[in-house]
């Protein structure tokens, strides 16, 4: 997938930036206390965004690893530049923040693995040569079934902490949107297909960003990725919707923050001229159904419904939710 010019965007104050996700990560690694290996990780990617003249860090809870093998918050190294060498200056975290008391609906999901930073007051945008990624209205937007993605990450298998500099396996790697979880609102999946991929798997892309080539916005951040049995690489993506909730409540100092998302609800429409049956995941504010006519999909992707064009569907009594 080559690299496209970086086009402007357009803040909703009226000032035009270009901006490249790419320049926004930095690696996920650790300081070790030791001299001869002074760094290691778990795999991982942390995204560096400006919101509200603030910069944040944004990764997932599980690059800290568990048990024995956990790192400590407080070794977390946060690099200024991305082509980071042995000795560079590294922001000082003052805050690490996760989701917690979840309410029913949102245990489970995605969002209680999200992770923010919160750098020290003395580390704002200049210090990461403003390559944090500026967060606004018009620079985000939720992803929809087909959009053109592309995730800016840390390969684990191509970074090399025995070298000086420093080898980090950043990447950049298509995918298109294939739609929201069923079992999952926080999240999104999307999916690619490698020809003779030079990476065996896709460790190291947790907290990348997912950027919408389709919409010129960012969209979301990487939960997880897998290469499943037919060769697909497949990730989960929080929705960018849900992560400004996150870094709205962080921002404001807020306890807690509470909002409704719309849960993607399954139903069954006759559509075509072979009157085939499909299973539909139907966004009723959009007045769009995405129909997928595989029973094992937990995502559907194949054909897009206008609920108000009736020549595209039979009659709408065959959306029944159930």
């Amino acid at each position: 997938m080559p690299f496209p010019s970086i086009p402007y965007q357009r803040l909703s104050s009226g000032l035009w930036i270009r901006q490249n996700v790419s320049e926004s990560v930095r690696p996920a690694f650790f300081w070790t206390g030791y001299e001869d290996w002074p760094y290691a990780t778990h795999g991982g990617t942390i995204l560096l965004v400006q919101f509200n003249h603030q910069v944040f860090g944004l990764t997932c809870r599980h690059i800290f690893g568990d048990g024995i093998n956990r790192f400590e918050e407080s070794n977390l190294f946060v690099p200024e530049v991305k082509l980071a060498k042995v000795g560079a200056r590294n922001a000082s975290i003052a805050e690490v923040c996760y989701p917690s008391s979840l309410k029913p609906d949102a245990i489970d999901t995605s969002i209680s693995d999200l992770c923010l930073l919160r750098f020290s007051s003395d580390f704002g945008p200049s210090f990461f040569t403003c390559t944090a990624y500026v967060i606004d209205e018009n620079t985000i937007a939720t992803g929809f079934v087909g959009d053109e993605l592309a995730v800016h990450g840390v390969l684990k298998e191509f970074t090399d902490f025995a070298v000086d500099p420093i080898e980090i396996g950043y990447c950049r790697l298509g995918f298109n949107d294939a739609g929201q979880l069923l079992h999952n609102p926080i999240a999104r999946k999307a999916v690619a297909e490698y020809i003779k991929p030079p990476f065996s798997n896709l460790a190291g892309l947790s907290g990348a960003p997912v950027f919408n080539e389709t919409k010129n916005a960012l969209s979301g951040l990487v939960i997880k990725g897998r290469i499943n049995e037919r060769n697909e690489c497949v990730i989960e993506y929080v929705d960018i919707y849900d992560i400004v909730k996150f870094l709205t409540a962080a921002e404001r100092g807020d306890n807690d923050v509470f909002y409704r998302k719309s849960k993607p609800r399954p139903v069954t429409l006759k559509f075509g001229k072979d009157n085939l049956l499909g299973h539909a995941i139907v966004n009723w504010s959009w007045r769009t159904a995405t129909v997928a006519q595989s029973n094992d999909s937990d995502t559907a992707n194949h054909i897009i419904v206008d609920l108000d064009a009736p020549s595209k569907i039979l009659s709408h009594q065959d959306l029944g939710r159930t």
